[in-house]
């Protein structure tokens, strides 16, 4: 996916509807495919609410890319409390109490503040 408004080409993985709990779908940059990070965003059913998240694709590079957050200064969004738990290294509530009846709106919503996250952990990482 590249727009004239992207600078970055991003691979779009499937949308996961498995859990009744939330849906998701992966997206990443070739930079960060070598580094085996991608970002997710999250549709928490229970909770509704759009989030984001860097991810790792196992759980030794997210407890890696963990670390490396956890012993920095960096503290600009929520840092997981453990890699046990999460498949999240740091994430970030990006649309609270979405409204799906305008979906121009939710749409932009969403592009926004994900692509705010996504520059700012693309200039750390790539």
């Amino acid at each position: 996916m590249k727009g004239n408004k992207y600078d970055t080409y991003f691979k779009l993985g499937s949308i996961y509807q498995g859990n009744p709990d939330f849906s998701y779908f992966s997206l990443t940059t070739e930079e960060l495919k070598k580094q085996k990070l991608k970002f997710v965003i999250i549709l928490n059913h229970k909770m509704m609410r759009f989030s984001i998240c860097l991810s790792g694709q196992n759980k030794s590079i997210r407890k890696r890319y963990w670390e490396m957050f956890k012993n920095s200064e960096w503290n600009s969004y929520h840092l997981a409390e453990s890699i046990d738990d999460s498949l999240s290294i740091i994430d970030h509530t990006i649309v609270e109490n979405p409204d799906f009846d305008n979906r121009r709106v939710l749409t932009e919503q969403i592009e926004t503040e994900s692509l705010k996250f996504i520059n700012e952990l693309k200039e750390i990482l790539e």
